[in-house]
């Protein structure tokens, strides 16, 4: 996630996976379009193409799912937080009261090698999260940004 816009009345995060989510969406276009149309000489069998089609549109199902671009926007005008997530046939949105925000914190998943983070908020007993995976990048400027937003007096 990065920062767009940081005013008194708005804050605007976004996150744009244009490369990783691009390279799965082609990948898996690539192979659908390749079990429908048998490009290559290994595609006689129907099997073949069946398998060719169903990893691709696994592939853009993963993508689908977890890569959509999303924009979370925190308006005092409005005294709410919008999460919207922008992917092909549904997008999606949700609205959360900023009273009801806590603050913002990073949440770990450790790996074997690696520590994966990801931005959440906290509200009363729950943690909302505003990014659908674990990311290696650090988002303590995000998070630092938000809790300021937060407490700023106005």
């Amino acid at each position: 996630m990065k920062i767009v816009e940081n005013t008194d009345e708005k804050l605007v995060l976004s996150s744009r996976p244009w490369f990783l989510a691009g390279f799965v969406w082609l990948g898996g276009l690539g192979l659908l379009g390749n079990g429908i149309f048998a490009w290559g000489e290994d595609m006689d069998t129907i099997g073949m193409r069946l398998f060719s089609c169903a990893i691709g549109l696994i592939f853009c199902w993963i993508a689908w799912r977890f890569m959509p671009f999303i924009t979370v926007e925190f308006n005092r005008a409005r005294g709410q937080m919008l999460h919207q997530s922008h992917r092909p046939v549904r997008p999606g949105w949700f609205k959360l009261d900023l009273d009801r925000i806590k603050r913002a914190r990073l949440e770990a998943n450790w790996g074997d090698t690696a520590r994966m983070t990801r931005v959440v908020l906290e509200i009363e007993d729950d943690v909302v999260p505003l990014e659908y995976g674990y990311g290696s990048r650090d988002h303590d400027d995000v998070v630092d940004a938000i809790n300021e937003w937060l407490t700023r007096p106005v």
